[in-house]
């Protein structure tokens, strides 16, 4: 079974490659992520995008960095984990 399957579906990812796509990412990585991400888009209903995480990176980045890499290790991540609710308080 897994011969006709290997001829039917072409593998177009070398191990090499799937290596490299599997790998967890730096921290480097997840900043320089970060810092691409277009300040204006996609603006949660709260009104936040990454211009809340690029501002505040000092304060948020070791919340960040473990949820990523979290998502890297567990496969899974928390529905409407992208979803901001922030509270002013007087």
């Amino acid at each position: 079974m897994d011969n006709i399957i290997d001829e039917v579906i072409p593998n177009l990812v070398t191990n090499d490659l799937n290596n490299i796509l599997s790998m967890f990412p730096s921290l480097e990585d997840i900043y320089k992520a970060l810092i691409a991400m277009n300040k204006d888009g996609d603006l949660e209903p709260d009104g936040f995008g990454a211009t809340l995480y690029q501002t505040y990176w000092e304060i948020v980045k070791d919340d960040v960095i473990r949820a990523v890499l979290e998502f890297f290790t567990k496969n899974w991540i928390l529905p409407n984990f992208n979803a901001n609710i922030i509270v002013r308080i007087p």
